[in-house]
């Protein structure tokens, strides 16, 4: 028998202690996986920010790769 937990907020002490429980029993094998999960964004979503990002195109307000790359790094 197999489980995956998808756990957002590892930092939940919480979160800690049920981890610390799990991996204490003597019939539970855990195997961590750090890799990251990105949230995705429904149809509607997209559609909505492709209309807001429609009109900032038109508007005028739009930055240049240089500054959007600097953008990126302060994420």
């Amino acid at each position: 028998m197999a489980f995956t937990f998808h756990i957002n907020d590892s930092t939940n002490p919480k979160v800690q202690a049920f981890m610390e429980y799990v991996k204490s029993l003597d019939f539970v094998k855990v195997i961590e996986d750090d890799s990251t999960v990105f949230p995705s964004l429904t149809d509607e979503q997209i559609i909505e920010r492709v209309l807001i990002t429609r009109k900032e195109i038109q508007e005028g307000q739009l930055i240049s790769q240089n500054e959007l790359v600097e953008k990126i790094k302060k994420w």
